[in-house]
């Protein structure tokens, strides 16, 4: 999708009386561009500070890519700009551009950038990208340091988990690392899963003395540790 907007040029401002005033530098900043990554969050954060919008434009003519966040603050919208150089095919896994990034692989000489896609798909929750990575065996999986359901959990990647795992068996950690990240629906899905449900059950002391250490500080204190307790802690006292 292209950013059509057009209008006279604005001043290089960073601060704006309103959310629309914001859109307008941006979209007068950036005719032409590519937009790959539109998208709206609420977060409050300490301080009477919200976290509004993030807006992420390519720049194609020069493979730069710019991103936009917006923060309001006592009703003044401040415009903040990053700039970076940009691989497009890792940007197309990362934000979802299948056809784009099918388009991508075609090309010579991208073998080496494959592994970095596939992680990228992850971090953005790609699940249709990241199971075309694995069906079409992109990549030597072997060159993964670690399981990709740690990076699922790592991104809170739900349905890049869903999918991967059915290819990769859980490791060591894996159980305690969802509790830490309180990553709620990745264990909805576990509990729901009865073969995965089992295979979790099957920890090792290391990794049972470390939730039962968690479980004791305020800080895990989250509804992810309080659903654990609830439907998962007396499956796992039966297999160990």
């Amino acid at each position: 999708m292209q950013n059509s907007f057009s209008q006279a040029s604005l001043a290089q401002a960073n601060w704006y009386d309103s959310i629309e005033e914001a859109r307008a530098f941006i979209c007068a900043a950036t005719l032409g561009m590519e937009v790959i990554s539109p998208k709206t969050l609420y977060i409050n954060y300490p301080g009477n500070v919200k976290f509004v919008e993030s807006l992420a434009f390519i720049e194609l003519t020069k493979l730069m890519k710019h991103e936009f966040v917006i923060n309001v603050s006592n009703g003044i919208f401040e415009v903040k700009e990053s700039r970076e150089r940009l691989n497009l095919f890792d940007e197309y896994c990362r934000w979802g551009h299948f056809e784009k990034f099918k388009s991508e692989l075609k090309k010579p000489g991208n073998s080496r950038l494959r592994l970095q896609g596939f992680l990228s798909a992850i971090y953005g929750d790609q699940a249709e990208i990241v199971a075309y990575f694995i069906q079409h065996t992109l990549f030597p999986v072997e060159r993964l340091y670690n399981s990709p359901l740690y990076e699922c959990v790592r991104m809170d990647s739900v349905n890049s988990f869903h999918f991967l795992a059915q290819h990769f068996q859980p490791q060591e950690q894996l159980l305690p690392y969802i509790l830490e990240r309180d990553a709620l629906a990745i264990l909805k899905y576990i509990l729901a899963t009865p073969s995965l449900m089992d295979k979790m059950t099957q920890i090792s002391q290391e990794d049972l003395t470390r939730i039962q250490r968690d479980m004791t500080k305020p800080r895990f204190d989250n509804q992810t540790m309080k659903l654990f307790k609830e439907k998962f802690r007396s499956a796992l006292a039966l297999h160990n």
